[in-house]
């Protein structure tokens, strides 16, 4: 049976290039007061971007984590109402489909990066010139130069996390009364997280919906959509779960909207 991984590993692969990258002002900062006589503190203050980028890696390993033992936790329970495995077919379709959506995503934040801080470069330059102090041409190369390390590194990272994702995903579903399992991502409904609506789209393949709600006390309320697709074979099955599956109603919702107001006035 394939375990569910950090569901998070994604975006912690992204981080480690990031904080490669950020640990180079801190080396040029501790070069700058060791031979040149520059105060200590530019160490600390050439540092604070990093720590902010490892304290968010680490919050992503450890709550990940924490999602993964309870994914498990639920694969390994009776509590599912229904549960599949795809086969090595039906999988490589999906995957295929999903790399072919992000596949190209490294393009968009490489030359996307570069030109941002190419512009910046030109403003600047054009205010420096301004002022005769900065040659604009001198300030545009700069800026290309940044935009296109940041947008290589960021590109990078991403990109691998992507390659991680596709080669370490998981085929197998597993939906409960209020659970869902689905490629290493795992949702409970409780009092501030739950599920609004399950419905099934009968193309092909047949599509399980599942419209949640997040959790309102950590963001603006957000809605998000599931989509699963269901085996051929247990369309009919899948469909029948669907009226145990536990949703909330919309009374439910400002029920628990006045109460989390409630909390937070607290």
């Amino acid at each position: 049976m394939n375990e569910a991984k950090n569901p998070y590993q994604r975006g912690i692969i992204a981080l480690w290039f990031m904080l490669i990258l950020l640990t180079l002002p801190i080396l040029a900062s501790a070069f700058m007061v060791l031979f040149k006589g520059w105060d200590f503190y530019t160490i600390p203050l050439s540092a604070i971007l990093w720590i902010i980028f490892a304290m968010a890696q680490l919050a992503a390993i450890i709550s990940g984590r924490m999602q993964a033992s309870k994914a498990n936790e639920f694969l390994n329970s009776s509590r599912h109402l229904v549960r599949w495995t795809y086969t090595p077919m039906e999988w490589n379709m999906i995957l295929k489909e999903k790399w072919d959506e992000e596949k190209d995503d490294w393009k968009l934040q490489l030359f996307g990066m570069t030109f941002i801080f190419a512009l910046v470069g030109v403003v600047v330059g054009i205010l420096g010139m301004i002022d005769d102090t900065i040659n604009p041409i001198v300030s545009t190369a700069a800026g290309t130069f940044v935009g296109l390390v940041l947008g290589a590194v960021i590109a990078l990272g991403n990109h691998l996390g992507a390659l991680w994702e596709y080669k370490n995903s998981n085929p197998q579903v597993a939906i409960g009364v209020n659970e869902i399992f689905q490629n290493n991502q795992y949702f409970k409904a409780d009092k501030r997280n739950w599920i609004k609506k399950v419905s099934m789209q009968k193309e092909n393949p047949p599509k399980l919906v599942f419209e949640i709600h997040a959790n309102p006390l950590l963001s603006k309320p957000a809605e998000e959509e599931w989509f699963i697709n269901i085996p051929e074979n247990l369309a009919e099955e899948v469909e029948k779960t669907i009226p145990r599956i536990q949703t909330k109603k919309q009374e439910d919702e400002e029920e628990w909207e006045e109460e989390n107001e409630e909390l937070e006035q607290q």
